[in-house]
Formats: C-alpha cells, sequence, structure tokens
C-alpha cells in the first residue's frame, strides 16, 4: 500500500503532511483489519484463519516489503494453494529482478534520474500487492460462506 500512496504523492503532488497522516493512523487500520480477519474467519481451520490474517496484515501495513509475505509460504503450502502462492511468486520474483538487476546490481536504473527509480520500483510492486488483495478477498470470501 506504501507504494500506492508514494506514487499518489509523486504523481498528484500531494503534501508530505497527507501521506504523514496516513502512517501515523495506519496502524489502527491494521488492528482493525487483523481483528475483523480474526471475527470473519472464526469458523476456519486455525492454519486458514492465520493465512488470511498475515494476508491481512500484508495488505494493509504501509512500509511492509515483499520479503514479509514468505510467513505465508508454509502456510500456502500446507493448504494445498499452489496457484496464488505461484502467482504471488512470479509478480514477486518480477519486482525483485527489476530491483536488484536493474538498481543494485547492474545499475540500469541508475541512469534514470531518482524521481524515476523511485516510480518504476512503486509501479513494479504493485502486481504482488494486488494479488495479494485478490489472495485475500478469496480466503475471506470463503470464510464469510463457510456455515
Amino acid at each position: 500500500m506504501g507504494a500506492l500512496l508514494g506514487l499518489a504523492q509523486s504523481w498528484w503532488g500531494y503534501k508530505a503532511n497527507v501521506f504523514n497522516f496516513v502512517w501515523l493512523y495506519s496502524r489502527y487500520a491494521v488492528l482493525i483489519a487483523v481483528i475483523l480477519s480474526a471475527w470473519l474467519t472464526w469458523r476456519q481451520a486455525t492454519l486458514a484463519a492465520f493465512a488470511t490474517s498475515v494476508l491481512t496484515v500484508y495488505v494493509i501495513t504501509l512500509g511492509f516489503g515483499l520479503q514479509y509475505l514468505l510467513w505465508i509460504v508454509p502456510f500456502a503450502v500446507y493448504l494445498n494453494e499452489w496457484q496464488k502462492l505461484n502467482l504471488f511468486t512470479s509478480c514477486a520474483l518480477l519486482y525483485l529482478v527489476v530491483n536488484y538487476y536493474g538498481l543494485h546490481m547492474g545499475s540500469l536504473l541508475s541512469l534514470l534520474e531518482e524521481t524515476a527509480r523511485d516510480v518504476i520500483l512503486r509501479v513494479i510492486s504493485l502486481p504482488a500487492w494486488i494479488v495479494s488483495i485478490l489472495w485475500l478477498k478469496g480466503n475471506l470470501k470463503s470464510a464469510v460462506y463457510q456455515v
């Protein structure tokens, strides 16, 4: 979510205080979202409910990098969610290749201005986040309809 807010700030010139306001109160949004996730998934198996909570934290929290979704890998494997995990992994791999080989190791992006590099890295991180949102939506939907 931080990438999306950062893009909005870059493209539309939002003032830093708007971003700081969102950053300051985002922890409460995460707390509320996790409590809501726990409430919605109370009928699910414990590991499935925990996986949904981890996805909730990842999708809502500002400043969480892709590496934090590694927490869900053992649960996704155990729950046999290979398709979702593979899609997320593919999107995360795309981000990592662009980030490491474009900026750190190969320095291909270093030829661009800092603002352009920042925009490219934020945009390339969005597919993994979007996949995580869809994954979370599917988990919540199955939790709600599980009676």
